[in-house]
């Protein structure tokens, strides 16, 4: 085992001295030379011993594998060498380093011999060790001339995935909130009332009153949406899971939005306030033409009808545009008629006690004002859940992965006259 010894310990020896090359400045050439007539010295007393060794072949093997790897870092200094002016940089002259490769080569090339049957080579040639370096005429270095490849310089990566916003703030937050454990919520409203109460002589009669209840049942109903994704598009790009987590549950929200106001059905299906709620009365507004009336003056009519009916309206929700008409408005010499919107921004804008909400889930031109705390109660039996499974259709034996989005909800709206709902255009008409 000398002979496998004294190898190994070549190599690491030439090893050592390849990666002091990168650092030694070309004025220690004379020295370098010297050192490289050492390593072809010590490396011909590896080959004498190892032809006296040949049993050795296992081991000699492992010396094969670290001869590569030595073979890898001479092509490292190589490419090192042919990019950088060894007369800065404070390399090993390019004449010094021809020759060192050129004599390295031949020696590592027979490095380990055949033995036996089995036969170890060498893939390093003289022609792998072109210097390119010496043929190169000097000149100014740029990116775009002196880099090759695409990724010499790595390009940044920005974490996660940008989309365009979805809608901010949800009809639910303007709602009483509550939870159920059934899906069916059964309650008792007045549908019809006579009140006979008044002021009586004394031995006559009092006067007869009476109402109507109505039972009404409200259907919790399910909301829900599903995205098909490859299993490796969810391992090979992390992000996904989190953006399916995210948006999937926004656009599911702007659903609800929906279903909320408009509702998702008709009889006990039905849990939209828009459909149930009281139209806007044809209020005329004294002193007002249909040039001079705009959608604060409808506005303010609404909360008054609302308030007509024992309610305390606390919003109004209408959709950004029309935000924009009224704080646009202006009177008949051009002045801003509401200019706090104009200098101070948006902020809390009130008509008549209520709070105006910019919502883009009411359409353009219509309306709604309500006492919402009054009005009607949004029921959850089962929060948002994102479930991930393979076990639908043909997912296991494709690789896909369903992810489903769902929510379980219902909406009772048991003063249906707490709301006042209509159309600018309507309101602006009826009131001149």
């Amino acid at each position: 085992m000398e002979a496998v010894d004294m190898i190994n310990k070549s190599i690491d020896s030439i090893t050592s001295e390849l990666k002091a090359l990168r650092t030694k400045g070309s004025a220690d050439a004379e020295a370098q030379n010297e050192q490289v007539k050492e390593l072809k010295a010590t490396i011909a007393d590896a080959m004498k011993t190892h032809e006296k060794h040949s049993d050795a072949m296992k081991e000699m093997d492992k010396a094969n594998e670290k001869c590569k790897e030595l073979e890898k870092a001479i092509g490292e200094l190589d490419m090192r060498t042919k990019n950088m002016n060894t007369k800065h940089m404070g390399l090993v002259s390019g004449s010094s380093f021809a020759r060192l490769k050129n004599e390295m080569a031949k020696e590592f090339a027979s490095c380990i011999k055949t033995n036996g049957n089995q036969a170890v080579s060498m893939t390093m040639t003289n022609k792998d060790f072109q210097d390119t370096f010496i043929k190169k005429s000097a000149g100014n270095m740029t990116e775009s001339g002196n880099f090759a490849g695409e990724f010499v310089i790595a390009p940044d990566r920005l974490p996660g995935f940008f989309a365009p916003p979805l809608r901010p703030v949800h009809i639910r937050e303007f709602i009483n909130q509550a939870t159920t454990t059934s899906n069916l919520i059964n309650y008792s409203q007045e549908t019809e009332a006579f009140d006979g109460s008044g002021s009586t002589a004394q031995g006559t009669s009092a006067g007869q009153s009476d109402f109507t209840l109505t039972a009404q049942q409200m259907i919790v109903q399910k909301i829900n949406a599903y995205f098909q994704v490859s299993k490796e598009m969810l391992e090979d790009t992390p992000v996904t899971e989190n953006y399916i987590r995210t948006r999937g549950v926004q656009r599911l929200m702007m659903f609800e939005d929906t279903a909320l106001l408009t509702g998702n059905g008709s009889g006990a299906n039905q849990y939209g306030i828009i459909p149930v709620a009281s139209a806007y009365a044809d209020i005329v507004i004294p002193g007002a033409t249909s040039t001079s009336i705009n959608g604060y003056d409808v506005l303010y009519a609404a909360v008054t009808q609302a308030k007509v009916s024992y309610y305390t309206p606390n919003y109004i929700i209408i959709h950004p545009n029309d935000y924009l008409s009224i704080a646009l408005a202006r009177d008949t010499y051009g002045r801003y008629q509401f200019p706090q919107l104009i200098t101070g921004g948006p902020g809390d804008f009130y008509i008549n006690g209520a709070l105006v909400i910019q919502n883009t889930a009411m359409s353009q031109g219509t309306f709604l004002v309500g006492d919402f705390n009054q009005g009607a109660t949004m029921f959850t039996r089962d929060e948002v859940e994102i479930t991930f499974s393979n076990q639908n259709v043909d997912n296991f034996v494709k690789g896909f992965i369903t992810v489903l989005v769902e929510e379980r909800i219902g909406q009772a709206i048991y003063r249906p006259t707490a709301f006042i709902t209509g159309t600018f255009a309507q309101g602006i008409v009826s009131g001149s």
